[in-house]
């Protein structure tokens, strides 16, 4: 589904007031409504977006300004009928510019007329596809991020990034890129075949996870004063952005979540 243009959003953005949760309806891809809910976090400079999905798979980022990383953990149900799990936690670790979402200040500052509006986004990036070639040891994830170990507590091995990512967000944040990646093990990618297509049960295999988030607030907008010509804050851009993760798994029944059609 292509999104052309984003129905003009009745945001204002105020001085004094503090509005701790943002709530949005949210229309997905797919064509499903969400309710999503974005917090902030100033002193931390931190911001967390949240939804669950029509099945029931819960989506959490946090973007962690301090570190550079967007932090996703995704919570899949499994079926019973079918002999899954009850369910699995997936967290994955990526970089992100600071333009690339508006800081945590201006979230505390979002508001909307009609909350019963359901948004689509202004801007449909290009999908981000990626193999992760490392693991996060929990024991120090704390070294990448202060936010891992309460958000990924669940995952146990299953949290995932890529050495592009640390490099560059090491070089942003003034981190140490060898402290960063010593919290990390390497992940053995090369030829390894697609869960979904071998016949062996028991070897390693690639597994994936596709995953979106449909609408944030990615930039501001500004407007010109009539009077003098000045330039103020009068709105955000928004943007909805898929993602994609291909991750080693010990064997194929460990892949029961994949959805990516690989």
């Amino acid at each position: 589904m292509s999104f052309s243009r984003l129905v003009l959003l009745a945001l204002v953005f105020t001085s004094t007031e503090i509005l701790s949760e943002f709530i949005v309806n949210v229309k997905t891809q797919a064509g499903n409504v969400i309710k999503q809910s974005i917090k902030e976090d100033v002193a931390d400079s931190s911001i967390m977006l949240e939804y669950k999905d029509w099945d029931l798979t819960k989506v959490t980022q946090v973007v962690d300004f301090k570190s550079n990383l967007n932090l996703f953990q995704i919570i899949v149900y499994g079926e019973m009928d079918l002999n899954q799990p009850p369910f699995q936690v997936l967290c994955f670790l990526s970089y992100f510019k600071t333009a690339e979402f508006i800081e945590p200040g201006a979230v505390s500052k979002l508001r909307q007329k009609k909350q019963e509006t359901i948004r689509t986004s202004e801007d449909r990036l290009a999908d981000i596809v990626k193999t992760a070639n490392l693991s996060v040891r929990f024991s120090t994830a704390h070294l990448l991020s202060n936010h891992i170990q309460r958000l990924c507590s669940r995952a146990g091995d299953f949290i995932f990034t890529t050495n592009e990512d640390l490099l560059k967000a090491a070089k942003d944040s003034g981190k140490n890129y060898e402290t960063m990646v010593s919290s990390t093990k390497p992940l053995n990618t090369i030829r390894l075949p697609v869960c979904a297509h071998t016949s062996h049960s028991s070897v390693p295999c690639a597994c994936g996870y596709r995953f979106a988030i449909d609408w944030y607030p990615c930039s501001l907008k500004y407007c010109k004063d009539v009077v003098d010509n000045k330039p103020y804050k009068c709105g955000i851009k928004t943007c909805g952005l898929s993602r994609q993760y291909q991750f080693p798994v010990p064997k194929k029944s460990m892949c029961w979540f994949d959805n990516t059609n690989m």
